[in-house]
């Protein structure tokens, strides 16, 4: 049996062949002398006569050993090898010139035979080496002429390399920066760039649906302002649009708050009867906000069972309870701050009159039709509340029964006495008023019934 050392089936052109015979002891009949011929067609390698054999490893070529044994020949003619030719590793680069933290692709192009090992080195890269033919990825974070190579064996075997240069260009650098970023809706922040070198640089800036304007003056500057509140990511990328490496984007997050909307409500009858007004905060704003009331010398009604303070003081939205001390047109204003947001002042103008008897004889209404037509068909105090002051109106008809009572069997009356309407004509009714001051007042008239 001939084998060669090493083992390997397959060997590349050139390579040093160590061949070796194991043979059985000779028969008697053939004798005890045994001769070696080892040779090569074509004779590239020198005969040997021995039990091994080196020799040149070369495609074409066979390799062959006579044994004989006195009278006996035996001729081996056939190893179990194969020779091709020396692999040509070659590498493509999908460009030759990247820009730092930028990923270039590399292809193997050379030589493809089966057994074949492959081993990169990417100096300095990421990663740093890698095995197989590839297509491989690979990134540097420092600039300069990069070496890569490739290297090819065998099965261990004969090899050979090749080596070429990447060259790793810097990027352009800059960080950008904003002057205030914590803003309110249309207010103006500033975002520059800070650490510029090159004044080839071009900017790519997204400002998330921000309207900027460039700050006259101050190159690579802008004013900036969103009309819509919540968190905005500002965005740039650099690039040289000589070498057209692009920096890594950098991001910055800035708050858009909402501006408050100042608004609100109140009840009070056109000429003041209840002698005090309620406010109440209508605008927008979150639980955040301080609110500032301007009310004209008015004072906050502060109830707490039978006992009434007052207070020239309005914290929070409301509801407050206003009073004065004078009559005549008062002003009512409030603006909102929140984050640093302020709304504009929203004002109104009311006429204030504490003379409730004389209001008593003009705001009471004195007739209605509960016909069913969708006009005026129910009888009802507009300016009475339960948030304005304390009353009750008793409706009698023309016997004295009592049929209805404002509000304590509703706040309106629909002109029926135990489920059926009443008659047309006229039907008394007693009022009684407490004000705020705890004052008593009693209005006595009639409510006509109209079909």
């Amino acid at each position: 049996q001939v084998r060669e050392k090493s083992g390997r089936k397959i060997f590349c052109q050139g390579e040093i062949l160590n061949f070796e015979v194991d043979f059985p002891k000779p028969q008697k009949e053939c004798g005890n002398e045994v001769r070696y011929e080892w040779s090569s067609i074509p004779p590239i390698s020198p005969s040997s006569t021995g039990q091994t054999y080196r020799a040149t490893a070369a495609v074409g070529t066979k390799y062959r050993l006579k044994i004989t044994f006195n009278n006996c020949e035996f001729v081996m003619d056939s190893f179990l090898i194969s020779v091709v030719n020396k692999p040509d590793p070659k590498f493509a680069l999908s460009s030759p010139e990247v820009c730092e933290r930028e990923k270039v692709e590399i292809f193997y192009t050379g030589d493809e035979i089966d057994s074949l090992n492959y081993l990169w080195t990417f100096e300095g890269g990421i990663p740093s080496t890698a095995k197989g033919k590839g297509p491989h990825s690979v990134k540097w974070n420092t600039v300069g002429n990069k070496r890569v190579t490739i290297k090819v064996d065998l099965n261990g075997g004969c090899s050979s390399s090749f080596s070429d240069f990447v060259q790793v260009k810097a990027s352009p650098k800059g960080t950008p920066k904003v002057f205030t970023s914590e803003i309110c809706t249309y207010d103006t922040t500033v975002i520059t760039v800070e650490g510029l070198a090159k004044t080839s640089t071009v900017f790519d800036w997204n400002f998330d649906n921000g309207i900027a304007t460039p700050y006259p003056g101050r190159p690579n500057t802008f004013k900036v302002f969103w009309k819509e509140e919540g968190l905005k990511s500002v965005t740039m990328k650099i690039r040289d649009s000589l070498l057209t490496c692009i920096s890594t984007a950098d991001t910055l997050e800035i708050i858009v708050h909402p501006i408050p909307i100042a608004r609100f409500t109140y009840y009070i009858p056109p000429t003041g009867i209840c002698e005090s007004v309620n406010l109440r905060f209508s605008g927008q704003a979150d639980g955040s906000a301080v609110f500032h009331w301007y009310t004209q010398e008015g004072e906050k009604i502060i109830r707490d069972g039978d006992k009434v303070t007052f207070s020239k003081e309005l914290v929070g939205e409301g509801d407050h309870e206003i009073r004065w001390t004078t009559p005549g047109y008062k002003i009512i204003g409030l603006y909102v701050t929140q984050f640093g947001c302020t709304s504009g002042v929203y004002t109104k103008t009311l006429r204030y009159n504490p003379n409730t008897t004389a209001i008593l004889e003009m705001n009471v209404p004195n007739a209605f039709s509960p016909n069913g037509d969708g006009l005026n068909d129910y009888y009802e105090l507009p300016y009475y509340t339960d948030d304005c002051c304390e009353y009750q109106m008793e409706i009698f008809d023309r016997w004295g029964v009592k049929i209805f009572t404002l509000p304590d069997d509703g706040l309106k009356w629909d002109g029926k006495q135990n489920g059926i309407f009443v008659s047309e004509g006229a039907y008394p009714f007693v009022l009684k008023v407490r004000t705020y001051q705890r004052t008593d007042i009693q209005h006595i008239g009639t409510i006509t019934v109209i079909r």
